[in-house]
């Protein structure tokens, strides 16, 4: 028999079955839907209460003089973890310790200093670790991309790509490409929706992203062009490089047919390397110069030739944002009807 029952595993129910059993000596049952009693109260399938988690019932008597016996661990416990930890995510470390919570692991893992491998202990979804490693046309454009309008972050080893809304499908294509199962998550800035996908612990990801294309934590001022790429895995870059920070629209001369336009942002050394790839697809005896607009480096094209490199770009089979990309396809299908 209990002298007290609890509904809800939650501070206050925790708080108050530690203090009824520890200071009042009653038994005590917590009934609630949870896994577990929350760990940063008094956690641990405590010496306690008895707590009814869906099926699960688990009891021990917590004595008055025992209070902090939750935060003490055995030898076999300690040994325990420094074998797996750090080679099974902490959740399944639970398993093998069964008065310990995933988060109790961690916060114990740390307090002893063992080193913790993200792929395991951290990590809470799939992807491909090696989709940068080897160049080819599809991460190409992804590199691209994320060198347009991505984020590489130190402290997480991460990277995020923050889009408009309307843009998720792009997202989703990423995570299928990369193998990515992160949500996607929405993101408000002021009464604007955007969405975001911010993948962590893809340290190899920054390695390749640095040494097969260039690109660098805190990028939007030093971005390097890309060097040792082939033809296709470059204009891959461009098109992935297009779709972040690039304009790609239509314009109609107060004398003149409706004609193409190419405009694209970003760094001296990087609008330069695309200009080179845009005289190279089509030479002509106008050749658009970078310039320097305030701040901001631009490259703009027009006419023929940004239709000539958009009908190449078109043939690169690499993702395409469709919003970028739809005026230039219906301005190509008006000229074939």
């Amino acid at each position: 028999m209990f002298d007290y029952l609890i509904v809800g595993a939650g501070y206050a129910g925790s708080v108050l079955a530690e203090r009824l059993a520890a200071g009042a000596g009653k038994k005590v049952l917590i009934v609630d839907d949870l896994q577990y009693i929350r760990n940063d109260t008094y956690d641990l399938r405590g010496r306690y209460v008895m707590l009814i988690c869906g099926r699960v019932a688990l009891f021990s008597q917590y004595s008055s003089g025992d209070r902090n016996m939750s935060d003490r661990w055995s030898q076999a416990e300690l040994e325990t973890l420094a074998s797996f930890y750090g080679l099974k995510m902490a959740k399944d470390l639970a398993n093998l310790l069964p008065s310990r919570t995933p988060e109790a692991i961690i916060q114990k893992a740390r307090s002893l200093n063992l080193k913790a491998n993200r792929k395991f202990t951290r990590k809470q979804y799939q992807v491909n670790y090696d989709y940068f490693s080897v160049p080819n046309l599809e991460n190409s454009y992804w590199a691209g991309f994320i060198a347009a309008d991505g984020n590489i972050g130190d402290p997480k080893d991460r990277v995020r790509i923050k889009l408009a809304a309307s843009d998720v499908d792009h997202l989703e294509t990423f995570k299928e490409c990369c193998g990515a199962t992160n949500p996607i998550k929405d993101v408000y800035n002021g009464p604007k929706r955007y969405v975001a996908l911010e993948i962590c612990g893809v340290s190899q990801w920054k390695e390749d992203l640095q040494d097969n294309f260039c690109i660098t934590p805190r990028k939007s001022l030093t971005l390097q062009p890309p060097i040792n790429l082939s033809r296709g895995e470059s204009l891959a870059f461009i098109t992935g490089y297009l779709d972040g920070d690039g304009c790609l629209y239509t314009e109609k001369p107060p004398t003149g047919h409706l004609r193409l336009g190419i405009q694209v942002t970003g760094t001296h050394e990087v609008l330069r390397w695309i200009k080179n790839w845009f005289d190279e697809i089509a030479p002509s005896e106008f050749q658009a110069n970078v310039r320097c607009v305030g701040k901001v480096w631009s490259y703009k094209i027009v006419g023929r030739k940004a239709e000539s490199v958009l009908q190449t770009l078109l043939q690169i089979k690499t993702p395409k944002l469709r919003r970028k990309w739809a005026k230039a396809l219906t301005f190509f299908d008006g000229r074939m009807s």
